[in-house]
């Protein structure tokens, strides 16, 4: 039978079916994730180091420039 007529047939089947492709998304779900190359604790924790770093640079830079054109703004209106 065909991939195509077996989900037609799972289908007309209604909550049966869909517990079906329910069960058969999760063992897909499972294959792909054993295919997976997962990092290393020592690189997941230097990239996430690295992140949070430049996060911070960044919140800093914004909150400088919003400082900076707030004042001109303030000087300019008055």
């Amino acid at each position: 039978m065909s991939t195509k007529a077996k989900d037609d047939e799972e289908q007309a089947e209604g909550a049966g079916g869909l517990l079906t492709q329910g069960r058969r998304f999760l063992v897909d779900v499972r294959q792909e994730l054993n295919k997976v190359t997962w990092p290393e604790r020592k690189e997941t924790v230097t990239s996430t180091g690295v992140i949070l770093f430049l996060v911070v640079l960044t919140a800093i830079y914004l909150g400088a420039l919003d400082w900076g054109v707030s004042r001109l703004v303030r000087w300019l209106l008055q």
